[in-house]
């Protein structure tokens, strides 16, 4: 009986006759809800339940590739930031050491300056100073 009904909705010779499906044992085939009243809603509810399968073929797919994309791009974006502050590390290391180096030779160079031999060099070729004669010098006494 259902066949004969689908048939016969397909090929439209049924349009404003009102059905109820039943079962070839005397049931309703579909529940109170469902029944169908006439042809044009029986067609709509099956176009929209077309509609809806169709939606869900499309959405689920799509519902189902965001996470996983998402945390794909979650991701990358976590690797460029860390390789950017990795790359600045690297940076700041380099100059680092370059301004070690630079400390280092100032400090060999107060080391030079600072030694005693150095000062007096210094003191008698670049100011033309000499160690003080006995007639140079004077002794003060303290004690007064």
């Amino acid at each position: 009986m259902y066949e004969f009904l689908y048939k016969s909705l397909k090929e439209g010779r049924h349009k404003k006759t009102k059905y109820v499906y039943t079962t070839e044992d005397g049931g309703d085939f579909l529940n109170s809800k469902e029944r169908v009243k006439n042809i044009n809603e029986y067609k709509k509810r099956k176009k929209n339940r077309y509609r809806r399968r169709k939606i869900k073929r499309v959405v689920k797919p799509i519902l189902c590739a965001f996470p996983v994309v998402s945390i794909i791009i979650i991701n990358l974006c976590g690797n460029a930031i860390v390789s950017n502050y990795k790359y600045e590390i690297n940076k700041l290391k380099k100059q680092l050491r370059k301004e070690e180096i630079v400390l280092d030779g100032l400090k060999m160079e107060q080391l030079e300056n600072s030694s005693i031999t150095n000062i007096e060099e210094n003191a008698k070729e670049k100011l033309n100073m000499d160690y003080p004669n006995e007639s140079q010098m004077r002794y003060i006494d303290l004690k007064d």
